[in-house]
């Protein structure tokens, strides 16, 4: 259903997804015998991890009509269909109509219930409906129940279009591990004396932004945590993590938050490869040396490898080398995926930083942080931040759009295709959190 990525969602950003549906018999939504109220559709997000037995179970289901009742077997079961459908008009009336005709009638359980068992006619014109006195008062009650309950569901407003975009935000305070899963049924009318079925199908996306523990392989790879965080020590030269079958369509560049603590763990430092589907396939990316740290702490700083563009689903590999380590090699402590073109090197290097600070201005909407935004304003020249109240000068670094808050923090402000400044991300204590600029 994704159009874009379909392992991947991208907090914040939209994404576009599209239902299609065909049936031998009903046509399809491409020719519009098959109508888009018709299809069931939901987006949900699961907070607490990718559980894949949450998934099956049906955390929710994408249209309460998908649970078959005794009434819709019973009448499955019947001449019913001889007459009548769900949708489609035939000599007597569609069940949907006769549900929104008794819409909010208390009496219509008991009255339609005996006109099963009796028969009748002229409500719906003259033709009249065959009695059915083998039934009970019990089936004909459930297969009325069954037949005004649909009045509900082709009202459910829940239901999203069959073609859209959608904007994947994560709840205040989240952890950042969920997913969002992708839902769409539809119950076909049936085929001569077979009854109706009901066919859904899901789509999980991940959250690009992952923890080092979310990975599917390790090899010669510690997992620890640290105060609170997730960190994986890479023990030597060719060691690596994978991901099984994902989708690297329109991922232009892998962020990791790494340290090379010479003084706690005699780090060697290295480089991060990212490869395909073995740890000595394709090479897509890799980052220069990173040389281990003489200060001491797990301070992170962000390593940032372009991709070449890929399509397709991938087993994705990162391998950690250095041959001449003779021990570990560094402390990875996040890990994420990004999408889009990578930065352009040469527009933001002729950038005037002087020129360019006003753009670094504003209000920005913070995830992960017990406020909700970070301020910053240019004074005199300089680049002031207020988090939560506290406030202090941030100074420029070597790298464009990069500063410094006095040590203890990494800054950093995000361009979009345009060069106008669009996030903030704040990199301390081996955390990361981004802001949204607001307009």
């Amino acid at each position: 259903m994704p159009k874009s990525n379909k392992t991947f969602f991208f907090a914040n950003q939209p994404f576009d997804y599209e239902v299609k549906v065909s049936d031998r018999e009903d046509g399809s939504l491409a020719n519009g015998s098959i109508k888009p109220e018709q299809v069931s559709v939901s987006i949900d997000y699961l907070a607490e991890g990718f559980d894949k037995v949450a998934i099956a179970q049906g955390h929710r289901s994408a249209d309460a009509s998908a649970t078959v009742s005794t009434g819709k077997k019973l009448i499955a079961a019947s001449d019913c269909q001889a007459c009548h459908s769900i949708d489609k008009k035939s000599i007597g009336p569609t069940y949907r109509d006769i549900a929104q005709k008794y819409k909010g009638d208390a009496s219509a359980l008991e009255k339609l219930a005996k006109k099963v068992i009796a028969g009748g006619s002229g409500v719906w014109g003259e033709t009249p409906m065959a009695g059915h006195p083998q039934l009970s008062t019990k089936d004909a009650g459930d297969m009325v129940k069954y037949i005004l309950s649909l009045s509900e569901q082709k009202a459910n407003s829940n239901t999203l279009p069959t073609k859209g975009t959608y904007t994947a935000q994560l709840p205040q305070g989240d952890k950042g591990q969920g997913v969002y899963i992708l839902r769409a049924s539809y119950q076909d009318q049936g085929s001569n004396d077979l009854p109706s079925l009901t066919t859904e199908q899901s789509f999980v996306l991940r959250n690009a932004k992952m923890s080092p523990h979310g990975f599917d392989k390790y090899e010669t790879v510690s997992k620890m945590s640290f105060g609170g965080n997730e960190l994986i020590i890479p023990g030597k030269s060719g060691a690596y993590i994978a991901l099984n079958q994902a989708d690297l369509t329109g991922l232009r560049q892998l962020e990791l938050v790494v340290a090379v603590p010479k003084a706690q763990l005699n780090a060697q430092g290295g480089n991060i490869e990212l490869r395909l589907d073995s740890p000595t396939g394709k090479l897509i990316g890799e980052s220069g040396f990173i040389a281990p740290s003489d200060q001491g702490g797990f301070g992170g700083q962000a390593v940032n490898i372009n991709l070449s563009p890929t399509e397709g689903i991938h087993d994705i590999y990162v391998v950690f080398q250095n041959p001449k380590a003779e021990g570990s090699l560094m402390v990875v402590m996040g890990i994420a995926f990004k999408a889009g073109p990578p930065p352009s090197s040469n527009a933001v290097a002729e950038a005037s930083p002087k020129a360019s600070l006003a753009d670094y201005a504003g209000k920005y909407k913070m995830t992960g942080l017990p406020f909700e935004y970070v301020e910053v304003a240019v004074k005199e020249g300089k680049v002031i931040i207020d988090a939560a109240g506290q406030t202090g000068e941030i100074t420029p670094m070597d790298k464009p759009d990069q500063f410094d808050a006095d040590g203890k923090a990494i800054i950093y402000f995000i361009r979009d295709e345009n060069a106008k400044v669009t996030q903030i991300k704040l990199e301390a204590m081996g955390s990361t959190f981004e802001g949204i600029k607001e307009k």
